[in-house]
C-alpha cells in the first residue's frame, strides 16, 4: 500500500519551512539580533516548525500572525524589542 504521494503530499499552502527558518538565522544576525534573541525566536515558533503531520509542517501565514501577536503582547517574557519583532515579521512574510 502506498501511503505517500511524493511532492504532492507536501504542505500546499505557503509556509516557512524549518530549513528556511534555520537559514534565516544569518539574516536575523545581520539585523542586529543577538544569538540569544534568535534562539528565543526559534523557541517561539518551534511548535509550528516541528508539527508531526507533514501537511502541517512549517510556519504558515496565520501562524506567523499569531506568533508575532504573542511576541508583541509578551515582550516582558522574551525581551525582544518591538523594532526587532517588526523586522522578524517582515522577514517571515517575505518567505511566504
Amino acid at each position: 500500500m502506498i501511503t505517500s504521494m511524493g511532492f504532492f503530499d507536501s504542505n500546499s499552502k505557503p509556509h516557512v519551512s524549518a530549513r528556511e527558518f534555520h537559514d534565516m538565522r544569518a539574516r536575523l544576525s545581520s539585523k542586529e539580533f543577538t544569538e540569544e534573541e534568535i534562539d528565543r525566536t526559534a523557541m517561539i515558533f518551534r511548535a509550528d516548525l516541528d508539527e508531526p503531520e507533514s501537511t502541517q509542517t512549517g510556519i504558515d501565514a496565520s501562524e506567523v500572525d499569531r506568533g508575532i501577536a504573542w511576541m508583541r503582547t509578551n515582550a516582558q517574557v522574551h525581551r525582544i524589542s518591538s523594532e526587532k519583532i517588526s523586522t522578524l515579521e517582515k522577514l517571515l512574510k517575505e518567505k511566504l
